[in-house]
């Protein structure tokens, strides 16, 4: 039974995990690691981005809800789904892995198992301590290929995706983020600011300093874009 078949329309993907899609590449299997729901892996497969999916969730309670989607609309043949604790669902050569909706510290917890993904994409979206995430990311070799901030249910998300890889990151990289991305940075880099202000850091006055001036930088950048559409 196909999706088209059984008559369902897929479930509805806000603007983060829309995000987290269009960084997945094509390709023949990739990870969704706590997938939770599996609206992620329904889209990804049905879409044909990806011809199957590790679909996993440490808690099988968890797992059957993205079993009872899949099964749904058709692609439960197409879909690995293992009860797991973190990268060891993975058990065979991956294109990609998604780890998203969880904190930064458990996302770094989970990514220490490296070795399992090899070559493939990481795609991660942390809820919190995004700059402690993409620390340890560097510290385990990988480079950040892209990074975009979205808005979805009144929350700024920022998704990553990363590669195994030599690059040299400074403080400031780690904390901003490299290459980022977004049509609500500007909004995004306010809030931050805003978040700053009232911590007591002993670095708030330097990461101030770094959120203003990629603040400016972004009105720069969309002024210049405005000018040169004209």
């Amino acid at each position: 039974m196909t999706q088209e078949s059984a008559g369902l329309r897929l479930p509805a993907l806000d603007a983060r995990l829309r995000c987290i899609a269009g960084m997945v590449p094509r390709c023949e299997l990739a990870a969704d690691i706590g997938a939770d729901h599996g609206r992620l892996s329904c889209h990804l497969l049905a879409s044909g981005r990806c011809d199957r999916m590790i679909v996993s969730d440490i808690s099988s309670d968890s797992l059957s809800k993205s079993r009872r989607l899949l099964t749904a609309h058709g692609l439960s043949d197409r879909a690995l789904l293992r009860v797991a604790d973190g990268l060891k669902a993975i058990g065979e050569p991956v294109s990609a892995v998604v780890i998203a909706g969880m904190g930064g510290k458990t996302i770094a917890e989970i990514a220490r198992e490296h070795e399992r993904i090899g070559d493939a994409r990481l795609i991660v979206s942390a809820h919190t301590e995004m700059p402690y995430l993409r620390k340890k990311l560097y510290e385990y070799g990988f480079l950040f290929e892209k990074e975009t901030v979205v808005r979805a249910s009144g929350r700024y998300y920022t998704v990553l995706a990363a590669r195994k890889g030599a690059a040299h990151y400074e403080a400031r990289d780690l904390y901003l983020g490299v290459n980022t991305g977004g049509d609500c940075l500007i909004d995004y880099w306010q809030w931050r600011s805003a978040v700053e202000t009232v911590r007591r850091d002993a670095d708030r006055d330097l990461h101030l300093g770094w959120i203003r001036e990629a603040m400016e930088n972004e009105r720069c950048k969309q002024q210049t874009d405005i000018q040169a559409d004209r």
